[in-house]
């Protein structure tokens, strides 16, 4: 700014200031300022020395302010370390925390119906629990069909939930002729099947009974 140009406009830029009996000119407001960086800076200081003498040489100190024009002090390091992320690990643990734990296989189930009944349930993201158990217990004494049966066709209907008053007769009717005959490996194999070929499944069972005379033939009409 050209000395002309002060001259003009010196009564709005000198505004606050004053001449000290040092023959310095001071602000009151830019003074307080000055006054309270310097308090920082050596608050700051102090702190860094601390940290020195207790082993954390390299951590970086708080700065408040400014500190264009002022040396870096020797041994502060200014990029600050990496703080460790541990929202994974609570995360995880507050999965591992809420999440329940594996139900047992009832003994009267086949292995692999409950694999598919399991399976089924993680699909609809449907809790298994002791009581969504029994619940299916109770729903399949209803329907007069076996634990395992009732299971079987929960897995080929896909639905989420199932109730005895859902079944067809001819769904009821093919599990009680089986109950009462049928071991229980018949079964898991039985239902192994009707996985890899569903087309099984919706096939009619036959009620026609064939009745025929067995008639003895004498060793001696053989060969």
């Amino acid at each position: 700014m050209s000395p002309k140009n002060f001259a003009k406009a010196r009564d709005v830029l000198m505004r606050g200031w004053w001449k000290a009996d040092d023959g310095r000119l001071y602000h009151n407001v830019l003074a307080i300022r000055v006054q309270e960086m310097l308090a920082r800076r050596t608050k700051d200081r102090e702190r860094t020395n601390k940290r020195r003498a207790a082993g954390h040489d390299g951590v970086t100190r708080d700065t408040h302010g400014t500190t264009s024009g002022v040396a870096q002090e020797s041994g502060v390091s200014s990029t600050p370390e990496p703080v460790p992320d541990t929202s994974k690990e609570k995360r995880k643990r507050k999965e591992e925390t809420r999440a329940p734990a594996a139900h047992v296989r009832p003994p009267d189930i086949p292995e692999q119906v409950w694999s598919d009944w399991l399976a089924l349930r993680k699909a609809k993201r449907a809790p298994v629990t002791q009581t969504v158990v029994d619940g299916a217990r109770a729903e399949a004494e209803k329907a007069g069909v076996a634990l395992a049966d009732f299971l079987a066709i929960w897995c080929r209907r896909g639905s989420q939930g199932l109730e005895a008053s859902w079944l067809k007769p001819e769904e009821i009717r093919r599990s009680s002729g089986r109950a009462a005959s049928e071991p229980a490996w018949r079964t898991e194999q039985r239902n192994r099947v009707l996985k890899a070929v569903p087309g099984i499944a919706a096939r009619p069972e036959s009620a026609t009974t064939i009745d025929v005379e067995v008639r003895h033939v004498p060793p001696a009409t053989l060969g």
